[in-house]
């Protein structure tokens, strides 16, 4: 019994912390945006450590960066895949709760694709940009489905690089009940 408590203090954690994330990108001036997001890239337990941050949370676009560091690597010495795809997914649900309350839907399982190119032993950039007719669809289909697929494509670059790779993601999304 206390595992699954526990669990579930875990998950009500990251949700929060989640939400203030989205709060503050949406309402911290741009002159401490960089600074609150780096203290709250110690309080994300996936990316704990990591140096994840989100650089840029637009109307239709996101922008996150994940820092070269040793403890980022692989035994290759460059940055570990499954961290990009954790960032990538995390990109993904912050633009999707900032344009649509995170206590109303959560992803329940999801596809990916990764396309890797490039030799990653340097700062990675990502950016995910969806239309607003797009994530009006989503939130429609929400709003009338319990459960809908959103596909998105994460592009990986490095700073002075034209060349990017891409993380492609399909999400099985459900909405979630409200106790009334």
């Amino acid at each position: 019994m206390k595992k699954k408590l526990v669990g579930n203090l875990q998950a009500n954690y990251v949700d929060k912390i989640r939400d203030f994330k989205v709060w503050s990108d949406l309402h911290t001036p741009a002159l401490l945006k960089p600074a609150l997001s780096y203290a709250l890239d110690w309080l994300s337990p996936e990316l704990l450590g990591t140096g994840f941050v989100i650089t840029e949370a637009g109307d239709e676009s996101i922008k996150a960066k994940v820092p070269f560091h040793k403890t980022n690597c692989d035994f290759h010495h460059q940055i570990h895949a499954g961290l990009v795809v954790n960032a990538g997914l995390e990109v993904i649900s912050t633009y999707i709760a900032k344009h649509w309350a995170k206590n109303l839907w959560e992803i329940k399982s999801y596809q990916i694709e990764l396309n890797k190119n490039l030799k990653w032993d340097k700062d990675l950039n990502l950016q995910f940009s969806c239309s607003e007719q797009d994530m009006d669809k989503l939130i429609l289909s929400l709003q009338k489905n319990d459960q809908v697929s959103f596909e998105g494509t994460v592009f990986i670059s490095m700073k002075n690089s034209n060349q990017s790779d891409s993380l492609k993601l399909k999400l099985n999304i459900i909405k979630l009940k409200l106790l009334a």
